[in-house]
């Protein structure tokens, strides 16, 4: 695993909330995320949702950046999995980005309902729904297989398509 990100045992009212990093020590690279106007009041930053779980709630007006580049090396010769979970609520403006790591054109991308993957000749998409804890998972088989990219919600197949052999991700 390249990036985790938990927000299990985080607090609002802990001495350093605007704090997260995560280091991966089979590269030995410390990632330290960005948080930018968070008022850590309750109503954004680390709070309990309704199932009980920490989370780390944005607010329309919040941004948290971490500077990772899933998509810096290609990986077309041994594939990858990207795993997100996440729940959108309450979504006034359903083309709002949530999750965004795009360069170009090409990458991944959340908004309230929708998960967007292109590469630089192939595009796939799929819906979610808003008020759930949904898992989206995004496979792409390599190369010297069949070059498919699937999406899954919870587990479930939702999208697939396949790139071609001089695509670029």
């Amino acid at each position: 695993m390249a990036l985790e990100f938990s927000a299990a045992g985080r607090s609002n009212s802990e001495p350093n909330p605007e704090h997260w990093e995560y280091y991966d020590k089979d590269n030995d690279i410390t990632y330290t995320g960005e948080f930018e106007r968070f008022a850590w009041s309750g109503a954004d930053g680390w709070v309990e949702s309704d199932a009980g779980e920490t989370v780390l709630r944005l607010l329309p007006k919040n941004y948290f950046t971490i500077p990772f580049y899933p998509f810096k090396e290609d990986k077309r010769s041994t594939g990858y999995t990207i795993e997100i979970e996440l729940e959108t609520r309450d979504v006034a403006n359903q083309d709002a980005v949530v999750l965004s790591c795009m360069s170009g054109g090409r990458g991944l991308q959340v908004n309230a309902q929708q998960v967007f993957f292109k590469s630089a000749l192939a595009e796939t998409s799929m819906y979610f729904k808003e008020d759930e804890r949904v898992r989206i998972t995004i496979v792409v088989e390599a190369s010297t297989q069949d070059r498919v990219i699937y999406m899954f919600i919870n587990g479930i197949i939702c999208a697939a398509t396949t790139y071609e052999e001089n695509d670029s991700f």
